[in-house]
């Protein structure tokens, strides 16, 4: 049997230097670099943002100050595989290899994974007969940025999630300031309810606001039913608990909106994408958020991510 029937657990393998830049999922920011001199390398789960059928992979990289892209910067991508019960054997399923630095002789992506078929029951080998098919890289470029989106079409016992039906947002960016806030109002409310949750140290107050989302990433990482509701109650609990970290404030005017999926998933977000929800440390050295994402659906808002 294919290890993509097998409980499949999907993982990106990030690594980069010398941008800014987003990783992007089926739509969804799934990872934001904002300092251009960090070296980073990192591994993330992204089974909650997969599809059975088609997917798409995206690096969104940019300079940050209006200049060119440095030319030493790369951006690696590897969308890895394994079976829940093997965690130790992984298999590459694509990779996007972004080198600023080889465009002129060879092209951005030229080291980056083949496109093709591919047969995942024999480790990922070309096949003209594979279940896998890795499409060709589209690239997108200016002086200051990179745009590059890879489709995979990977058939696995992935569930459809909610998220993938959900209605259509408006443009934001186009909105007036009047309809903008009062869109934002229709949402803010529900970020208020946490807020004051965490503030009243009244968890079970909104658990069942996170009923869909623990749902979904139980089912995402084969966890028992009732784990994620276990890790978000004793993860508000601590903040509201936390005698080291306060509340920020939480007001229309400190928050914009940030659109994923196609504008139909919405979250709200401080400067640089900094979770709306937010505790800073009483030292002055650092924070830490609870970043929360929302649909709608026949009118009514429900947090899903």
């Amino acid at each position: 049997m294919s290890v993509l029937q097998k409980k499949p657990v999907f993982e990106l393998k990030i690594s980069g230097f010398g941008s800014r830049y987003f990783i992007e999922l089926n739509g969804v920011i799934v990872f934001r670099q904002y300092n251009a001199e960090g070296q980073i390398s990192t591994r993330i789960p992204i089974n909650h943002y997969m599809k059975n059928g088609d997917n798409l992979l995206a690096i969104s990289a940019w300079s940050g100050d209006g200049t060119p892209i440095n030319l030493n910067a790369n951006i690696r991508v590897d969308m890895l595989v394994s079976a829940h019960e093997s965690p130790g054997i992984r298999h590459l399923v694509t990779s996007i290899n972004y080198q600023n630095g080889l465009a002129a002789q060879q092209g951005f992506v030229t080291d980056s994974s083949k496109s093709g078929l591919f047969d995942s029951k024999q480790g990922f080998v070309v096949d003209e007969s594979g279940d896998v098919q890795v499409f060709d890289i589209v690239e997108e470029t200016t002086v200051e940025s990179f745009d590059c989106k890879r489709k995979l079409n990977i058939p696995s016992s992935i569930p459809l999630w909610a998220l993938f039906s959900s209605d259509e947002l408006p443009e934001f960016i186009p909105m007036s300031d009047e309809d903008y806030y009062e869109y934002m109002d229709t949402l803010l409310p529900y970020y208020m309810k946490v807020q004051k949750a965490i503030e009243n140290n009244d968890i079970e107050s909104v658990i069942p606001m996170f009923a869909e989302r623990n749902k979904e990433l139980d089912a995402a990482f084969y966890y028992p039913p009732g784990t994620m509701e276990n890790l978000i109650r004793d993860s508000l609990a601590d903040a509201a608990g936390d005698e080291n970290a306060q509340l920020v404030e939480l007001t229309n005017q400190k928050v914009n909106f940030v659109a994923h999926n196609d504008n139909t998933l919405v979250s709200l977000s401080r400067s640089l994408a900094e979770a709306a929800i937010g505790l800073d440390y009483k030292n002055g050295m650092g924070s830490y958020g609870f970043d929360l994402i929302f649909r709608r659906k026949d009118g009514e808002w429900i947090l899903t991510r």
